[in-house]
């Protein structure tokens, strides 16, 4: 059984982070959620804080990851409006953690702007042909990874399948290092869970690990 944990979220709002929130609260943990707009999280729990601040700006998050077991960032999608938005807000995080010497980041990417082991030739072609629509957000994604590499903090990255909105199955597969075989897409429920899962595991620390059903 996992030991509770200090969590701090980044990108708590959104789809995927709705459901880490309140998982890792049933689960035990205490969590602080980091966002922009406390209106859109709807999760009120005796052991869950909310921090509004701007993740852009390090001297403003270092008090929130201050003394957390781990960091989670879920961030927000890229546009082209915003082109960085994940590159820099987790090089804002990083800087962060470092600053406070809090050590635990866990980033959440996707299995689509990389090709990896486990890859069957029907993903790759998909990877290809998504790769001139949505060159601005896959830039991104790796821009974000490259940051959270080369941070020499204890990292995981987990890159997903295709995420779908759906609670927590519990049904899905890890695979370290690479892909999911035949893996094209998994719910949200499930990446929160994965996300738990991997948080004190250390044979994942400096490595990604993809995930599917």
């Amino acid at each position: 059984m996992q030991r509770p944990m200090k969590l701090a979220v980044f990108g708590g709002t959104g789809r995927t982070g709705h459901h880490l929130i309140q998982q890792a609260l049933d689960a035990g943990h205490d969590v602080t959620a980091v966002v922009r707009d406390p209106a859109r999280l709807e999760i009120r729990h005796e052991r869950l804080g909310v921090e509004q601040r701007n993740v852009f700006d390090p001297d403003a998050i270092a008090a929130v990851v201050d003394g957390a077991d781990a960091v989670v960032t879920s961030l927000g999608k890229t546009s082209r409006q915003q082109p960085h938005v994940l590159r820099d807000g987790t090089r804002s995080i990083v800087a962060a953690m470092k600053a406070t010497g809090t050590r635990r980041l866990v980033a959440v990417s996707n299995s689509v702007h990389t090709a990896e082991a486990g890859d069957s030739a029907g993903r790759r072609l998909v990877q290809r042909l998504l790769r001139l629509p949505l060159r601005v957000p896959l830039a991104d994604v790796s821009d974000m990874e490259k940051e959270v590499e080369a941070s020499g903090l204890d990292w995981t990255i987990l890159r997903p399948a295709r995420m779908k909105d759906g609670p927590r199955t519990g049904h899905y597969r890890l695979a370290v290092g690479e892909h999911v075989p035949g893996g094209w897409s998994i719910v949200r429920g499930d990446v929160a869970d994965a996300i738990l899962q991997v948080l004190d595991d250390e044979r994942v620390i400096g490595t990604f690990v993809g995930q599917a059903t």
